[in-house]
Parts: structure tokens; sequence; C-alpha cells
């Protein structure tokens, strides 16, 4: 029968349209369960981006896997708590090291600029470190080692202004080069200026055996003008003042032994006291 034929296909197609509205509302409810979870997982957690000077085939993945995958890098809004890390293994690192950090800067403030879709970026921690670089030679100072490598992380300034953190610290280098970049990631001190370092020129070797004249800048000159910024705000320039765990000069260890010599004067004549008094 036509007519029954008809009916049951109707019949057919309307229950068909029910599940696809129960399946569409299940849809938006996971949605929005994920948004929440999102929320949860950036609220929670500390996220952790190691910079350093491995090569990548994709630029997506200098990052990490976080941020690796193609229109990730939105995730980047939603980052509360960030840490940056810089790993450094020998000199040929900074300049690498310097444009990837301008990279992740410019990803931190594109949303920030944007009408609708500011930062929330509550808490920011940036910490120099190296790895096989100075293993053999433990027993120099870490400012011998790590003092020319403070300069890469002078990029981070261009979080500011576009960007508003309450919560800023700054280890790995000489406390007042961490008091300049906290100020200046913070609008305070002034305006920070930038510094006219020298050109030099080298000559270099390709692969094919030719030599070739580059002028650059040396790799441990300083863009910004931190020393200056520094000394406006009355900030003393020491390079061997280091205010990270592992890493305390041989004034703090000379005055901890001195510390211990008096505590133990003072056992050796409190004993001698009370034998007497005995």
């Amino acid at each position: 029968m036509p007519y029954k034929r008809h009916f049951v296909e109707k019949a057919n197609n309307t229950k068909n349209i029910i599940i696809s509205l129960k399946a569409y509302a299940t849809l938006l409810q996971l949605k929005a369960f994920a948004k929440d979870a999102r929320a949860v997982f950036f609220e929670k957690n500390e996220i952790c981006i190691i910079i350093d000077d491995k090569e990548f085939g994709s630029g997506t993945a200098i990052f990490g896997p976080l941020f690796g995958i193609n229109r990730a890098h939105d995730a980047f809004r939603e980052v509360r708590n960030l840490r940056i890390g810089f790993s450094i293994d020998n000199k040929d690192t900074d300049r690498r090291l310097r444009s990837r950090l301008q990279r992740l800067v410019a990803e931190l403030t594109r949303h920030a600029e944007e009408k609708d879709g500011l930062s929330l970026l509550k808490r920011l921690r940036v910490s120099v470190e190296s790895s096989e670089f100075y293993c053999y030679c433990y027993a120099y100072p870490h400012v011998y080692i790590m003092g020319p490598y403070k300069f890469v992380m002078e990029e981070i300034v261009g979080l500011t202004p576009t960007l508003d953190i309450p919560d800023i610290g700054v280890t790995g280098v000489p406390r007042w080069f961490a008091k300049c970049l906290k100020m200046c990631l913070q609008g305070e001190g002034g305006s920070l200026e930038k510094h006219d370092s020298p050109m030099v020129t080298t000559v270099k070797r390709s692969s094919m055996g030719r030599k070739r004249k580059i002028t650059e800048q040396n790799w441990e000159q300083p863009l910004y003008s931190l020393v200056d910024f520094a000394e406006k705000n009355g900030i003393q320039v020491l390079d061997d003042d280091y205010d990270n765990v592992g890493h305390q000069g041989a004034e703090d260890e000379e005055e901890e032994e001195e510390e211990e010599e008096e505590e133990e004067e003072e056992e050796e004549e409190e004993e001698e006291e009370e034998e007497e008094a005995m």
C-alpha cells in the first residue's frame, strides 16, 4: 500500500530527526564538559616550556606536544601558570634561543591584543639552566659559566605592556638582572633603552671550504641597556650575586664555615662550664 509506505517513511524520518537532536544535545554537553575540564586543567597545573637549541622538522613542535598540533596555539590563551626554562649547551645556542623566545612572546601577546581573547596568564616563572655544557667544570663558580648567557632572557620584556602578570619570578641569573627583568615586566622603573652593540667581523668557512667574512654582533652582547636601567633605579650591579640554590659564592661559604666554628666553640665552652660546676 502506497499510503502505508508513506506513513512508515515519515515515522522513520521523524525518528531519525529525534536521534539526531539527541546526538546534537549530547555533543553540546560534551563540548561544555570539555571546556570546563580544559579550564580546570590549566587552572590547577603549571605549564612548563623548555626552550633549547634542538632542531625540529616543524616549527610548531618547538614548544612541546601540548602546543605542537596545528591550531593548538590557541591554548596559550588558556595558560594561567607558565614556567619558561632555557636549556643552554654552548654559546652557539644564543640566537636560536632568542628567536624561539621571540616567537613565544608573540604567541602570548597575540591573544591579549584581540578584543575578546584576553590572556589569562597570572603567574610566570623564568629560569636559565645549563646541561652538559658545564658538567665537566662543576668546580668553577656558576658566574664564570653562565655570566654571558643571561642575556638570552631579554626578549621576555616584550610581554609588556600588553600583558599584566601579577606574579613574576626570575631565577638562574644574578639578582640585579632578575630585579631589572621583573621591574620591566611589571611596567616599573621607567623606559628600557636599546643597547648599541659594536659590530664584529668574523671569518667563517663554508662546507665547501670557502672562507667568507661576516659582520654581526657578538653573541654575548646585550640587546637592552639593563645596566643603565639598574643604575637608574638604584640597583647594584653584581654579576657574582646569585639567588638560586646550589650556586652560592665563595663569600657565602666562608660565612657559613665561620658560623659553624663559632657554634662549635660555644658548645665547647658550655661543656667546660658544666664540667667545672660538677
